[in-house]
């Protein structure tokens, strides 16, 4: 198991590749909690378990005592095998787990819709890429939302994957329903809809 670290304007990133076994666990926490003890500039940790290849109980443990450090901790790029014991512990519901997300290129798709953020990915496919800095809950708002128009009988596509494109989330939609890339910022329609 390897641990690297970076600390940018308050928030604390741990990348941690291999296996987290028993023994490993033990290195973790020490390591882990010297990065964290007595630093109040703290105001979330990311952990990159992008490399992690397994996690034990003991792992767990780690990252349970990380959440009552800060509360504001997120595991992001999880392996289906990782993310599998997360949920079966029931983890993933007392911690943000996010799975790791397939990587897509646009290199030499046409773009679509008339805008610079949506590319042709192929015939059936059209991908929206949000701006740098969009989160997941970003995106997953912007979804929910566009379920909700959906819902409420407005002319919408729903997205049916998420993506990464250079380091960047994207959305994928059918392309059969072009008006769904004018339709997505149907956030506004939707609160309006609740609030009045």
């Amino acid at each position: 198991m390897q641990i690297t670290s970076n600390y940018n304007d308050g928030q604390l990133t741990i990348a941690i590749s291999g296996r987290v076994d028993a023994a490993e666990a033990q290195n973790l926490q020490q390591e882990a909690l010297a990065l964290v003890d007595g630093r109040r500039d703290i105001n979330n940790i990311v952990v990159d378990a992008s490399q992690m290849t397994f996690i034990s109980s003991l792992g767990l443990r780690v990252m349970l005592t990380l959440k009552k450090k800060v509360d504001d901790l997120r595991i992001i790029g999880v392996n289906a095998d990782v993310y599998n014991v997360f949920s079966i512990t029931g983890f993933h519901k007392i911690i943000t787990v996010e799975k790791a997300l397939p990587s897509v290129s646009v290199e030499g798709c046409p773009l679509a819709g008339g805008r610079k953020d949506v590319y042709q990915l192929t015939e059936d496919i059209v991908l929206k890429v949000f701006p740098e800095g969009t989160t997941k809950a970003d995106v997953d708002k912007e979804v929910a939302m566009a379920k909700e128009a959906f819902v409420l009988g407005v002319p919408t596509a729903m997205a049916f994957d998420i993506v990464m494109v250079d380091g960047r989330y994207a959305l994928e939609y059918e392309s059969t329903a072009p008006m769904a890339i004018d339709a997505i910022p149907l956030g506004t329609l939707v609160r309006n809809l609740h609030e009045g």
